[in-house]
């Protein structure tokens, strides 16, 4: 489990993004493969779905509610212990806005989907 702003303003901040209103910046560099932080804490299973399990997340950080979606991320989400955390998938700078794809949250039942105008 996290505890709410344990990775809030340790590295990243909130920026106008490019893609879509506002979006995740980091505040320093980040070495590929390096955690980025905390997004969402899953809170239960609802069964299968074609033989993988779905979950429901309750909490949501800072980075949870305002990454945004890219076909080509920056971040990678990882399921670990019960918690989805982000981890770069390469080197960033502040330049670079910290993206994921959304597909990759197809297993979570109550979050966003992409929608088929963005890019």
């Amino acid at each position: 489990m996290f505890k709410e702003g344990e990775d809030q303003g340790l590295k990243f901040t909130i920026n106008d993004s490019n893609i879509q209103g506002q979006g995740v910046f980091p505040l320093m560099n980040i070495k590929k493969g390096e955690f980025i932080g905390y997004a969402y804490q899953i809170i239960g299973e609802i069964g299968k779905l074609n033989e993988d399990t779905e979950y429901i997340i309750g909490q949501e950080t800072l980075l949870g509610i305002m990454h945004n979606h890219s076909y080509e991320p920056t971040a990678e989400p990882k399921f670990e212990n019960k918690v989805v955390s982000f981890y770069a998938l390469k080197d960033l700078t502040s330049e670079n806005e910290i993206t994921c794809d959304y597909n990759r949250f197809n297993s979570i039942t109550n979050i966003e989907r992409v929608k088929p105008e963005w890019k």
